[in-house]
């Protein structure tokens, strides 16, 4: 039997790992959210572009691990409002390597790594397609002047991306954007 050895990655504040997905080289990827102006997972430090004390934001994370468990690359995303929650609460691999991550946020602009997006709402539901990597492909928004959220993603064989969510407006979302998410 493999040993199997506890990892830790967040910051000072409450965390949370909301979704998990293997590669095809058995290697393991985390998403989810952090409460504080950094975190830290394995080696590398991500900020959350909140540099308050209070602890009062949610910063999203993608985490990227070995299939020894060696952290490989960490990113975060989100906005620099204070009071705001972003999150990712899916995540998949491709065949190719690539990771894409689905949740919200409710800053009225959150930057995920060159991509900047608006909000439309209370809260957008937003996915973000990483390389293999780390480094950002794209990031779209979605959902109007309400709650919309992403709750899980998958990826199929070409590629494409398949979310579900919740919100009363989010069916905007995938009438506008799904021949730009899907490739």
């Amino acid at each position: 039997m493999d040993e199997c050895k506890p990892l830790r990655g967040g910051g000072a504040g409450i965390d949370y790992a909301q979704a998990v997905a293997v590669d095809g080289a058995g290697g393991v990827v985390a998403a989810g959210n952090f409460d504080s102006s950094s975190a830290t997972f394995g080696t590398m430090v991500v900020s959350s572009f909140v540099t308050s004390a209070e602890y009062n934001h949610q910063a999203a994370f993608v985490w990227k691990l070995s299939a020894e468990g060696t952290t490989l690359w960490a990113v975060s995303g989100g906005g620099m409002d204070e009071g705001s929650f972003d999150s990712m609460t899916g995540v998949a691999v491709d065949g190719s390597g690539d990771i894409v991550a689905a949740g919200y946020f409710s800053s009225p602009t959150v930057t995920f790594g060159t991509t900047v997006l608006a909000s439309a709402g209370v809260s957008d539901a937003v996915v973000w397609k990483l390389g293999a990597t780390g480094s950002t492909v794209w990031a779209v928004r979605g959902g109007g002047t309400s709650s919309d959220n992403m709750l899980g993603m998958t990826v199929d064989s070409a590629g494409g991306v398949v979310a579900v969510g919740q919100g009363l407006t989010l069916v905007h979302y995938f009438e506008l954007n799904l021949s730009r998410i899907c490739h």
